[in-house]
């Protein structure tokens, strides 16, 4: 009765949040709806306790089968804005039919956490009932967010979770693999654990023989990419094909959280399909300040300012391609955005003919874009 229950109050508030219409300011509800990296851009994931795969996009639809809690779904169709196509992969069977969008996140994010006793909480305030702390490594996927936090699906019912929380992002995770460039192979079948530990959590299993991207070892257990998501694997079940080139970026050092805010310095932002955005990366001209501690890197900015734009404006990120980037840092107490944390300002500029072409301004304390414009919106 209890899961019933939670599984109600999660429907109830995903059909309400659903439709609030996210505001210019970057506060208030916005949908997680294709907020993920693009290997999950046709991936969905069950967030209530189950779903019903039906015939038709109506519920006069015969039903099909049933999908469950954090079951991954194939997006075939994604146009309806109530109902989604996909493909299902059941016990027995393979099926293609329609489900609730109410019921499913569409290509989702995810968050790693990286502390132990992370709070969760039952509202979008730490005023407001724990409910639950939660341990390192736990995975969440992210069902939207509000203001300053993220709504995550946490036991088949909604939490929230401070956006100042520390954690990898599905971005944060490609980013740091895709820097690792190491690979293993599995010398049995072999239990992933969420941590690097038997006390951890386990995680799917991986057969033998199968290649993985790993990054550095910690306490002789493997950090790997399986199905996009990050899994411990004892040492001895893997035999290395190539070493990690570098270890500045490990999960014990933070991952993408490195400093690279080097003026005239180049960044790599993921586009999907194995395609990468460059760019070569110069302080604004007409002003910055000094980084403070504890503030989003510019990778880290640059990916939150290209992740919204993409949203915002219905481009891809590679419309992106082919401009420079310039950046500006204010930590100061003058806010020309009212931003009341430090933020980057990130522009991309077509050169002095075009201008600023596409900007966005990203609280470095939390990672929220609250002002963004384009072509569009008078810039250049």
């Amino acid at each position: 009765m209890k899961k019933t229950v939670q599984a109600m109050i999660l429907v109830v508030l995903l059909s309400v949040l659903s439709a609030v219409q996210a505001d210019t300011t970057g506060y208030g509800y916005v949908s997680g709806d294709h907020q993920g990296t693009l290997s999950r851009a046709y991936e969905a994931v069950v967030v209530s306790k189950s779903v019903t795969i039906r015939s038709k996009a109506s519920y006069s639809g015969s039903s099909l089968g049933s999908a469950s809690n954090g079951d991954v779904l194939t997006v075939l169709d994604d146009s309806d804005r109530t109902w989604v196509y996909v493909r299902a992969k059941l016990k027995n069977k393979t099926v293609e039919g329609w489900v609730l969008r109410s019921y499913i996140v569409v290509q989702p994010l995810s968050l790693t956490l990286r502390k132990s006793n992370t709070p969760a909480y039952s509202a979008p305030t730490k005023a407001s009932k724990l409910v639950g702390s939660l341990p390192a490594y736990t995975r969440l996927e992210v069902l939207g967010t509000y203001d300053q936090y993220y709504v995550v699906s946490l036991r088949q019912a909604s939490a929230f979770i401070a956006m100042g929380t520390d954690v990898w992002t599905s971005w944060d995770v490609e980013n740091l693999f895709a820097a690792a460039s190491g690979a293993a192979v599995t010398t049995k079948k072999t239990k992933t654990r969420s941590g690097p530990g038997e006390s951890w959590a386990e995680g799917p299993s991986v057969a033998a023989g199968t290649e993985l991207t790993i990054s550095w070892e910690e306490d002789g257990w493997i950090p790997a990419l399986y199905d996009d998501q990050l899994v411990y694997l004892d040492s001895d079940d893997v035999r290395i094909l190539q070493p990690v080139r570098t270890k500045s970026a490990s999960p014990s050092s933070g991952g993408a959280r490195q400093e690279d805010t080097v003026n005239g310095q180049t960044i790599t932002l993921p586009a999907g399909d194995g395609v990468t955005l460059v760019y070569w990366a110069q302080e604004d001209p007409y002003g910055s300040e000094p980084r403070t501690s504890g503030t989003l890197s510019l990778t880290q900015a640059a990916e939150q300012a290209v992740r919204v734009l993409c949203q915002r404006y219905g481009i891809s990120r590679r419309d992106l391609k082919g401009y420079d980037l310039r950046y500006s840092f204010h930590s100061s107490a003058y806010r020309a955005y009212g931003s009341r944390d430090p933020y980057w300002v990130i522009y991309f500029w077509g050169g002095d003919e075009e201008g600023v072409v596409w900007m966005a301004a990203v609280n470095a304390a939390n990672g929220t874009v609250f002002e963004a414009s384009g072509p569009d919106d008078g810039n250049g």
